[in-house]
């Protein structure tokens, strides 16, 4: 059974990991997320992978994913699902910028590379 870390990790994802990406088609979408992944930090080939499975197969596929990866790795990519989910709803005050959320990322996020 999924613990409580994979529960925000779907609650997070459903938002984020379904939308479209810009001017690009499904399959090509979970094709650039597939290649985001092939990076040397853990935590965000993590939230890549976890997204296309998400996208491509669904919450079972990506819990398997993420299930397989270590609960540092989990609970980094659980930040970054988060950051990622606030920069992308915003709040009243708007959205942060491209710049405002990397400095967020660098400091809620563990580098692990």
């Amino acid at each position: 059974m999924p613990g409580a870390l994979w529960l925000g990790a779907i609650a997070l994802l459903g938002p984020t990991a379904s939308r479209s990406m810009a001017s690009l088609g499904e399959l090509e979408a979970v094709a650039r997320l597939r290649k985001l992944a092939d990076t040397p930090d853990l935590v965000s080939r993590l939230n890549y992978s976890v997204s296309a499975e998400f996208r491509e197969r669904g919450a079972a596929a990506a819990c398997e994913v993420w299930e397989a990866a270590g609960i540092d790795i989990r609970r980094g990519t659980l930040a970054q699902l988060l950051v990622g989910y606030c920069h992308s709803i915003g709040s009243e005050a708007g959205t942060p910028s491209a710049k405002d959320t990397v400095r967020l990322l660098h400091q809620v996020v563990p580098v692990t590379w």
